[in-house]
């Protein structure tokens, strides 16, 4: 649906809904229509809240939480995020988030779970925290959680410094390493029996000109994955130092023969 004023476009940074109502946050304030309405396309029948925390302002994530509709208002300066919570007739701040920027808003287990750039908090209901993670431990960056999810014990947080964190509590925490190949090129991608194979081409989107790209290629078999150039793999057939930007593979399946 394109809900702005006057049927122009809007920018919409997430959508809740309850029994009645689907709600969007948006780059200007909250907006909300019935789901019963049955003309959602038409601009009109979408109605801003009658009133905001702070001002008709752009809001970021926006969850329905128990009786409350909740939503992360992101500043613009460092450190200055807010989570607010509304009863249908007031507006409430959170007290028990520290100040940091917030990554997400999510509800986990009827509770409403809050990523942010220094913990992530479990509330049960509005200045109501239950949980918090707020360190990893030795040998694992500070806290700088984009996301979380949580099944009642552990959470499972993407964080924007240690990747994918598994934490029961702030003394057991493990960061998951993820299968993935030495670099994130890729151009294109083959399959072959039990094989992928992923060219690291770089060109000029608009020419198409080389980028000179030495990273080779791929290689996924059995769980694991194999770079051939020649910095990671000195005795691989191919010889990157020679060539640059590979693009595509071909494969012979009756020779079984990888053409790159």
């Amino acid at each position: 649906y394109i809900i702005g004023a006057g049927g122009l476009q809007m920018k919409i940074n997430d959508v809740t809904t309850n029994d009645t109502l689907i709600i969007a946050s948006t780059a200007n304030g909250i907006v909300q229509a019935y789901k019963s309405n049955q003309f959602l396309s038409d601009f009109s029948q979408w109605n801003s809240l009658p009133s905001f925390p702070i001002g008709n302002i752009e809001y970021g994530d926006i969850q329905q939480f128990g009786n409350y509709l909740s939503v992360a208002y992101n500043g613009s300066n460092v450190r200055d995020d807010s989570v607010y919570h509304f009863d249908g007739g007031v507006w409430q701040r959170e007290t028990q988030i520290w100040v940091g920027d917030i990554g997400s808003l999510k509800m986990c287990q009827n509770k409403l779970i809050v990523s942010t750039q220094v913990d992530i908090n479990v509330l049960a209901s509005p200045n109501n925290s239950v949980d918090k993670i707020f360190d990893y431990g030795s040998g694992i960056q500070y806290v700088d959680a984009q996301d979380s999810y949580y099944d009642g014990s552990v959470f499972w947080i993407a964080d924007a410094l240690s990747g994918l964190i598994k934490a029961n509590d702030n003394s057991s925490v493990s960061k998951i390493s993820l299968v993935g190949p030495s670099s994130e090129e890729n151009f294109s991608l083959k399959s072959y029996e039990d094989q992928l194979w992923v060219t690291t081409a770089q060109l000029s989107p608009s020419t198409g000109n080389n980028f000179y790209s030495i990273s080779g290629c791929y290689r996924f078999q059995n769980e694991s994955w194999t770079t051939f150039n020649k910095n990671a793999n000195p005795n691989s057939l191919i010889d990157s130092s020679q060539f640059f930007d590979f693009t595509y593979v071909a494969i012979d399946p009756n020779l079984s023969l990888i053409h790159i």
